[in-house]
This record gives C-alpha cells, sequence and structure tokens, in this order.
C-alpha cells in the first residue's frame, strides 16, 4: 500500500510531461551546482579545515561568514566616505579663515597706515600757528586796577572783530564792549583797561575772536592801586603787630627767614577765606610756605600764614607785592610786601660838589644844576636850603626858592633822582657860595663857585 503521504499528494508528474519534468531536474540540478560552486570559493582558506561536530554544512558557514563580513565592511565604507568628506569641508573651512584674517589684516594696515601721497600731503601741508596774545615792549605782567597795559596779537582771523575778557567781558568808557579788529594778516594791538572794580589777583587775561572762534590767553597779575582792604569782619596782622611784611637780603646770603601773617575774624559769623599772592614787577618771588591757601574762621577764629620770598635771580633792588586774602562774598584784606636786596643804607649822590657857575654880566650865571641821586634800595627824603649867612640868602636859590623838599623812591612814583636849578643873584665873580642837603638825618654842605 502506497504511503499516506503519497496518496494525499497529487502526483508531481501528473499532468506533466516526462520532457518538461525532465527539464525542470536539469535545471535545478545546475543551479545547485553553481550554488555549491559559489560557496566554496567564497569560502577561501577555511575550506577543509576542521569544524568538529559543527551541524552547519561547510559551505553555508562560509556564505554565512561573507554575510557577515560584508555587513561589518559596510559601516567602515560609510564611515570612511564621511571621514573623508569631513576632512574636505574642515580644511576648506580653516583655509578660507585663514585667507579672510590676511584681508582684514591687510585691510587694517593699508587704512592706518597712510600711504607716500597721503604722506606727502601730511609733511607738506603747513601749519598753521595757533593764535598768541603777549604784551608789548618791556612790560611786565603785572598791572594796578584801573591801569592799562598793550597787548598784541597773532595768527587771528583776517579782519576779524577781536572781544576781550577778564572773568567778564570788558567794556569800553561807553560801556560797549571792549573790540578791535584784526588785519589782514590776523594781527593788532591793542590797550586794555583794567577795570577799577577788579579786585587783587592773578587772571588770564583772554582775546576772543568773534568769527572764528579763535581764542589766545595771557596771565596777568592785578593789584590793588591802594593796598587798602575792602572788608572789617577779618583783620591780617605781621609778627611786629603791623598790617606790612618787610623782607631784606643780601647778595649770595640766601633767602631771608619766612614771617607768619595772623588772620582773625572779628565778625560773629563763619567766614570763608583764600589767599594768594601778586607782585609789582611780574616775577613771583613771594610766596605761601606751608601751602594753605584756604581755609574757615569761625567767630573768633585765627589761622596762620607763613610767607617766604625767593632771592634767585633777582638783583640788588627794592621789590614790592601784595599777600592777598579773598573772604567770600565780603572782600579782600591786603598785606603789603617789601623785599630789599643789597645794601638797604641810604646812599644819596650830590652831583656836581662843588658847583661851578660861570659868572655873567650884571651878577648871574649860566644856567646850572644840581643833582641828587638815590642810589641805595630804600626811599629818601631830602631837603634843600640856603645858608643862613647874609651873603648866601641874597644870592643864591633853588627853583627860584629858598628851600626845597622832596622823596627819592627806586621803586616810586618820583623815581631816583630829582634835578634842582640853581639861580644866582648879583654874585661877584670868584665867590663862594654855599646851600645844605638834609637826608636821613644826614647833611651836606654844597659849595656853589663863582667862576669865569
Amino acid at each position: 500500500m502506497p504511503p499516506a503521504a503519497q496518496q494525499g499528494t497529487p502526483s508531481l508528474a501528473a499532468g506533466i510531461g516526462p520532457e518538461s519534468f525532465f527539464a525542470t531536474s536539469q535545471a535545478a540540478e545546475h543551479w545547485r551546482s553553481s550554488w555549491l560552486e559559489r560557496q566554496r570559493a567564497e569560502a577561501g582558506p577555511a575550506y577543509g579545515v576542521t569544524r568538529g561536530q559543527a551541524s552547519v554544512d561547510e559551505p553555508l558557514q562560509a556564505m554565512q561568514n561573507s554575510f557577515i563580513r560584508m555587513r561589518a565592511l559596510a559601516p567602515l565604507k560609510d564611515s570612511e566616505k564621511q571621514k573623508s568628506k569631513m576632512s574636505f569641508g574642515f580644511w576648506t573651512t580653516i583655509i578660507m579663515m585663514i585667507c579672510l584674517i590676511g584681508g582684514l589684516s591687510a585691510y587694517v594696515i593699508y587704512t592706518y597706515l597712510p600711504g607716500a601721497p597721503l604722506q606727502t600731503q601730511i609733511n607738506v601741508a603747513p601749519a598753521t600757528p595757533a593764535p598768541m596774545l603777549t604784551l608789548v615792549g618791556n612790560a611786565v605782567p603785572s598791572i594796578a586796577a584801573g591801569k592799562s597795559l598793550k597787548v598784541h596779537g597773532s595768527y587771528f582771523g583776517a579782519n576779524d572783530a577781536i572781544t576781550f575778557i577778564l572773568n567778564t567781558p570788558l567794556t569800553d568808557s561807553n560801556g560797549k564792549p571792549l573790540s578791535v579788529q584784526s588785519s589782514s594778516k590776523g594781527d593788532f594791538t591793542a590797550n586794555i583797561t583794567i577795570p577799577t572794580s577788579t579786585p587783587a589777583g592773578a587772571y588770564a587775561l583772554e582775546a576772543q575772536d568773534n568769527q572764528t572762534g579763535q581764542h589766545a590767553f595771557l596771565d596777568i597779575q592785578v593789584l590793588s592801586p591802594t593796598a587798602q582792604s575792602t572788608t572789617d569782619s577779618v583783620k591780617a596782622t605781621t609778627a611786629d603787630g603791623t598790617s606790612t611784611l618787610k623782607f631784606t637780603a643780601s647778595p649770595g646770603k640766601g633767602n631771608p627767614q619766612s614771617q607768619a601773617i595772623t588772620l582773625k575774624n572779628v565778625s560773629v559769623n563763619q567766614v570763608q577765606w583764600t589767599v594768594g599772592t601778586v607782585t609789582a614787577n611780574g616775577i613771583n618771588w613771594l610766596l605761601i610756605e606751608n601751602d594753605t591757601t584756604v581755609g574757615v574762621l569761625n567767630a573768633d577764629g585765627t589761622a596762620t600764614i607763613e610767607i617766604g620770598v625767593l632771592t634767585t635771580n633777582l638783583q640788588n633792588g627794592t621789590y614790592t607785592g601784595q599777600v592777598v586774602f579773598t573772604i567770600q562774598g565780603q572782600g579782600q584784606v591786603i598785606v603789603p610786601v617789601t623785599l630789599s636786596i643789597g645794601d638797604t643804607a641810604a646812599q644819596l649822590v650830590i652831583v656836581p660838589n662843588p658847583v661851578l657857575a660861570s659868572w655873567q654880566a650884571g651878577g648871574t650865571c649860566q644856567p646850572t644844576s644840581l643833582t641828587l641821586l638815590d642810589m641805595s634800595n630804600v626811599p629818601i627824603s631830602w631837603q634843600v636850603k640856603e645858608d643862613a649867612d647874609t651873603v648866601t640868602s641874597q644870592h643864591i636859590s633853588l627853583n627860584g626858592k629858598t628851600s626845597l623838599a622832596g622823596k627819592l623812591d627806586p621803586n616810586g612814583p618820583a623815581g631816583n633822582t630829582a634835578i634842582l636849578q640853581i639861580i644866582c643873584y648879583g654874585v661877584n665873580l670868584n665867590d663862594v657860595y654855599h646851600v645844605t642837603v638834609y637826608y636821613n638825618n644826614t647833611s651836606q654842605v654844597i659849595p656853589i663857585i663863582i667862576g669865569s
């Protein structure tokens, strides 16, 4: 009896002819043989190696290993491709960044280092001087309030109006802004009057060009014309109980010792003060020793300020200045200062001595003079009189008077010289007459000889 499987399964050859079945079987066998040969070819060196009790045929195992190698190599190839792509992009980016940085650096250098044409323009272009303001002649930058000084301006705008400022705009006698016009070259010369109301102190005189906006400054010192204080709320006294300072120095002996000023508030209110110095000749020889330049005084309070002088490079002579205390909102306290360098003893030179007068018909003499010259550094008060004898009193006069008096001051308005005219009345040839000069508790008799 045929097997059950065969009973329930149609015959493979049912409905198929012998020729077709044979061709099909032959094609299947050819495919199987090709598959086995392919397995053996890919197995390579592993073919024929003992595998123990392996349940998988050798060709199939070789095929599986081939598949495993293919799966392992596929990600590696993709990774290498990705790495290759990344390496190319990375180095391309680096190169582009280097080129960009180099280009920017070259641009910066080109911008900040001008080329040869621009450097030539900079070197060739003439520099325009800044405006200047200077004093004219031998004037010194110190002036009393109410006085005038002459200034010169340079390098301002051509034909421009120039105004002047000293804290506030200065005005002329008509109350209009003080103004001058510059020349075509930008120069000008002007007389500047310091207002009488200007407090003593240091200032910067400004010349302002109204068209171009340019300006120039000149440092000046303004002195109090009378050296009088303008407030009674504060008093200043020196060590000798006065309100003045006097310094004496000898050439080559260094600076004299400093002196103190005591500032006292005699009012019932608190006051604020500042202090500065000014000198008449523009040389800053007067200074504050202890650097105390500002302060506050309560009622009945005091402050001590040390004042010194510098004699370096100063020639023999008398110098004057002022210590200026400015009391906020009230006024100023002025302390005059005198510095004498050299021989301070009064030295009066009288020339000629004796006086030789030429006799003329009628008992007169040719015009002649007697000169008094202060050769010291201190003021000298003098007086000249005729002799008491009857002969002189009848025949000799000075400037038409029998007695004259005056004061010589090397730094004062009268100067250090006085010239007296001698007049003769009815004198005789070869007679001798006399006048006497008195000064600083000293007297000297001067002969007047009438000659031919």
